[in-house]
């Protein structure tokens, strides 16, 4: 109850009001911070307890719409298909992906494409059931198109360890709710292939699929870019793999990755997000952010990463 009131205030009285401004969002945030997530749900906010986003609900609250309040206002764009998002912590990258999420109507239906940094589970798997935890309560999954997936697409396997230590599907599920409070989930996690064959079907696939749902839905494909470089090196090497990413050219950016050596933690779930965005018929590409760690905090400059957003339209 807190939570749908304290997100449809922020909505009426607009998404880039700052907190500092809007006393009434304040109090509606620290209200919430005698909330504890539900410990019967078995995934539980572990990006949250790793220091991603904080695990207090009222704080939570506050530095998720500090962020989207420094957002930068433009058009908004229409029949977005597909978003590249970062996974970092939210003071890294965090206004990487409020930035991009901004730009489109959230709707109630999210396909996550994430990774596998761990390797823990299976190499290509879906939740298909279970909530997921968070500090602001539980996100439901869409049961019947995450199974739809596992039975249609025989590389896709019904398997929660994968998901249960991995952050990068779980973050961006915190920027989202934030701007509608009523999505489903549907968790994909790919770990590392140099299978791009695979990926390319992969990808294709889950198009396929999806082409077929009547309801709105977007999917959410996120990777971090260039490790642990100075930001110079950072900057360069991250433009050799977001010039194909832009242009929607999966192959070009299996080959940018490998020839440039850039250590990226997201190419494969990239690759299929692009090939199913090219099937349900994006065509457009608009580059909302680039920045590194260094950009957020002037420090670190010698041991930076690098962050992209971009929104795929019809």
């Amino acid at each position: 109850m807190y939570i749908r009131l304290a997100i449809t205030l922020t909505l009426l009285m607009g998404v880039f009001t700052s907190c500092d401004e809007d006393k009434i969002t304040v109090d509606v945030c620290k209200n919430l911070s005698d909330r504890t997530y539900d410990e019967t749900i078995e995934r539980y906010p572990w990006a949250g307890e790793e220091r991603f986003y904080k695990m207090d609900p009222g704080l939570l609250c506050e530095k998720t719409h500090e962020v989207y309040a420094e957002v930068v206002p433009a058009d908004p764009i229409e029949n977005a298909v597909m978003i590249i998002s970062p996974h970092a912590g939210w003071q890294y990258s965090g206004i990487v992906s409020a930035s991009a999420f901004s730009r489109v109507t959230i709707p109630d239906l999210v396909i996550l494409i994430g990774n596998n940094h761990r390797n823990n589970g299976e190499n290509y798997a879906v939740w298909t059931d279970l909530p997921w935890a968070f500090p602001f309560g539980n996100v439901p999954v869409d049961e019947i198109l995450a199974q739809k997936l596992v039975d249609e697409i025989p590389t896709l396997v019904d398997d929660r360890a994968a998901h249960l230590e991995e952050h990068s599907n779980e973050v961006q599920v915190v920027w989202l709710r934030h701007l509608n409070p009523n999505i489903r989930i549907v968790p994909v996690a790919i770990n590392f292939t140099a299978d791009l064959s695979l990926l390319l079907d992969l990808g294709n696939q889950i198009g396929t699929v999806l082409s077929g749902i009547e309801e709105p839905f977007l999917v959410i494909a996120t990777t971090d870019l260039t490790h642990y470089k100075p930001v110079e090196e950072v900057n360069t090497k991250d433009a050799f793999v977001i010039d194909p990413m832009v242009s929607m050219d999966s192959t070009g950016l299996f080959n940018a990755q490998i020839d440039n050596q850039v250590n990226m933690c997201g190419r494969e779930p990239v690759i299929v997000g692009l090939e199913a965005a090219k099937v349900l018929g994006a065509t457009k590409s608009e580059l909302i952010m680039h920045r590194t760690s260094y950009d957020a905090y002037q420090t670190g400059e010698d041991n930076a990463v690098g962050y992209v957003s971009i929104v795929y339209s019809k």
